[in-house]
Order: C-alpha cells, then structure tokens, then sequence
C-alpha cells in the first residue's frame, strides 16, 4: 500500500511524516520540539498536544526512569544511544513498546535529540510467553521433586513396616 501524497509538504517532509517509525526531536531542556504524524497516532493526540511537553511524560513510569537515567546518561556521554526499550504510554493508557536509538544533532548552536522509536508488540508477546513457559517448567520440576519426596517417604515408612525395630 502506498501513501498519498500529503498536501503542502516536501517529499523529505512527507517521509517524515509517514514513517513506519515514531519520530521525536527533544530539545536540550527534555521538551518535545517536534513529532511525526505516526507517533502521534499511536499516543492518541494531535501533534500539537505532544509538541512543548516533557518528553518523558510520553513513557510508562519504569521507562521514564530509564529514558531520564540510561538514555540520558548514554547520550551526555556518547551522544547516541542504540537499542533501548521503552514502553510509549497514550492518552488511552495504552502500552506501545518501542526500541529506540537516539543520536545527538547541533542546529543553530541548539542541541536537539532525534528518537527514532519502533514498535516492538509481537517482541514482547514472545518474551512473556518465555516467561510464561519457564515459571510453568520451574513449577513441574518442584512438583517433580515434592512427588519423589513423598515417593520416598512413603516407601521408608513401608520399608519399616516390613522390617519393624527389634
């Protein structure tokens, strides 16, 4: 399926806008300066309703701990970071995971933070599903061991039946 063109804008600002990806420029105070129509969309808001906002504020409570400490810290040092997960949090409270990279861009003499964001759903069904079957074959182990434990039992109380003390 191919996207209409878009009325008014550039064929560069027509990719931007309708990139499979979300897209977000951060300003050097951690504030929305700019945000493509995909991510938008996910989030459940107009464009303009994300623009001037911390960014932060866009993610789940445990990923915005990691955006304000791990991302931040990656790109104070190294100016880019590569693979972090994220969990996007709408307006609906809806979770979106996301893997982001980030890279640092000077325009102006203004440091701006471009986020690239890809959602990552059937990644996470598949972790949890791992979960999942690795709590249900740790329980059947423990089952596995209390049922030969009692096995066990059961035959020692045997044993001393057959062969009583004295």
């Amino acid at each position: 399926m191919t996207t209409p063109p878009t009325p008014g804008l550039t064929a560069r600002e027509a990719w931007w806008e309708n990139a499979p990806t979300g897209q977000l420029v951060v300003d050097a105070q951690g504030m929305v300066h700019a945000c493509n129509a995909q991510l938008a969309e996910w989030m459940g808001q107009p464009v303009s309703a994300l623009e001037g906002r911390l960014a932060s504020e866009l993610f789940d409570p445990a990923s915005r701990a990691i955006y304000l400490g791990l991302f931040a810290f990656r790109m104070a040092t190294m100016g880019r970071v590569d693979e972090v997960h994220l969990v996007l949090r709408s307006i609906h409270n809806d979770d979106i995971p996301v893997l982001c990279c980030a890279a640092r861009h000077i325009v102006d003499d203004e440091r701006f933070t471009q986020i690239s964001l890809l959602p990552i759903h059937r990644k996470n069904r598949l972790e949890s599903e791992l979960i999942h079957a690795r709590q249900a074959a740790e329980k059947a182990a423990e089952d596995r061991a209390q049922a030969l434990a009692e096995l066990e039992s059961a035959m020692q109380r045997l044993n001393d039946m057959k062969h009583p003390p004295g």
